[in-house]
């Protein structure tokens, strides 16, 4: 073979392995199930509110590396957060407040990670909590019939959020889910949100 044939043949073998790949791919975005499970192996909180401290209990009990802050999330991020995404690993989840969130999902964008479920919990009237979910069906579903349970929401999250991402279907939804539990005055002066991001 010369070089001009050997040339030829590797352009051909790299075109023909580029189109299966994006085929593939094409495939796992029409069906997004295919992309498989979601583990989460690490949680973050924010230690000021006691709704935070209790999911973060409840995580760590389920296995989960427990991760910390105090509002700012500057250290955590630069520290910790920003070379366990370089490196990829398992789906990280959390109770922490909007703002936090919005920091740590702008962050993770320049590493390819998104938010895949958001749950905002809203002080509502009468010392009531709005829950404003959106994410895959599974849990969605979970995580709804939870807050109607009554069993304190942030300890029961931990527990839905934690589990139900191991086998995440590939639906998305929104809807609202009324509790009547009481929030920390923390939670009512700024909002909490439960969240899980992932590559």
């Amino acid at each position: 073979m010369n070089r001009r044939d050997f040339v030829r043949t590797g352009t051909t073998v790299a075109a023909l392995a580029s189109l299966s790949t994006l085929a593939m791919m094409r495939s796992s975005l029409a069906n997004p199930a295919t992309l498989g499970p979601i583990t989460i192996d690490t949680a973050v909180i924010d230690e000021r509110f006691l709704e935070s401290r209790a999911f973060g209990h409840v995580a760590q009990q389920l296995g989960a590396r427990l991760l910390t802050l105090r509002g700012d999330v500057t250290a955590l991020w630069r520290d910790t957060l920003a070379p366990r995404m370089a490196g990829g690993g398992g789906a990280i989840a959390g109770m922490t407040s909007m703002a936090t969130l919005l920091c740590i999902e702008q962050l993770a964008k320049d590493h390819w990670w998104k938010v895949v479920t958001r749950i905002d919990h809203i002080p509502a009237t009468q010392g009531t909590v709005s829950h404003r979910i959106d994410g895959h069906a599974l849990a969605a579903d979970r995580a709804g019939t939870m807050i109607q349970g009554g069993t304190g929401f942030a300890a029961g999250l931990a527990n839905t959020l934690l589990s139900h991402h191991k086998s995440a279907t590939a639906a998305r939804v929104q809807r609202v889910v009324e509790d009547t539990a009481r929030l920390s005055a923390e939670a009512r002066r700024q909002p909490l949100v439960s969240w899980v991001i992932s590559a």
